[in-house]
């Protein structure tokens, strides 16, 4: 499963927690992050995350054309029951899968 985490910059301490919380899970698949959000999400937990530019120096347009692809397809989390306010992508098999 193809999963990329990308948080805004007053999100990131979230999307870190998020990641030590579920690193037994994320650890199985294919992590793609921003820059700096990959590169903090690394740092604290060991995982490989391939990591695009920077959000601003086009990574969330690289992160964009995967989902344009249908290698990672986009959830969007509710507001109402959504703990993390990010968004968590992914696919599996090029199937799309919703978390």
């Amino acid at each position: 499963m193809n999963i990329a985490l990308i948080a805004h910059d007053q999100k990131k301490d979230d999307i870190i927690r998020f990641s030590i919380a579920y690193k037994h899970i994320l650890q199985k698949h294919k992590l793609y992050a921003t820059g700096t959000t990959g590169k903090l999400i690394s740092e604290a937990t060991g995982l490989n995350i391939h990591r695009f530019q920077s959000g601003p120096l086009g990574g969330d347009q690289q992160i964009g054309a995967m989902i344009a692809k249908n290698e990672i397809k986009q959830k969007q989390p509710h507001s109402h029951s959504a703990p993390y306010s990010f968004a968590a992508l992914v696919t599996h098999d090029h199937h799309p899968l919703l978390l």
